[in-house]
């Protein structure tokens, strides 16, 4: 009994061995669910602006900096923050692709911005 079962695997392995060559040389476990999709998905982007000095008007700044981010990118929300002790801060969310590069696109065209003093990336989430 034990040669038979032997005998029985070694068929098997042989015929799985001839049947190799005829396997996608292409497919591994890095591409398999990908296959036939745009490789570039969107990202969402949380940002902190502050702005340059507590005396500026925030409203006119929040109106600038959307302005500016529609030419960029998309702008999903929009909203002021309290910080601390009367200084406050714009919270900016927004939808970008995933590509090198963007980010870095968005944040330089903030920082042009007059009256913005600093601008933080928070958090980024694939969509």
């Amino acid at each position: 009994m034990p040669y038979l079962i032997a005998r029985n695997v070694a068929k098997a392995s042989s015929e799985d061995a001839k049947n190799a060559g005829n396997i996608q040389p292409y497919i591994n476990a890095k591409n398999a669910g990908f296959r036939d999709r745009d490789p570039m998905g969107e990202v969402i982007v949380t940002i902190k602006v502050l702005p340059e000095d507590s005396a500026i008007n925030i409203e006119k700044l929040k109106e600038r900096v959307n302005s500016n981010l529609s030419k960029v990118c998309k702008v999903a929300n929009l909203e002021v923050q309290e910080i601390a002790f009367g200084l406050k801060a714009i919270k900016v969310q927004i939808i970008i692709p995933d590509a090198d590069g963007e980010i870095d696109k968005v944040e330089s065209s903030i920082t042009g911005i007059e009256g913005v003093g600093q601008v933080d990336t928070e958090d980024m989430s694939l969509l």
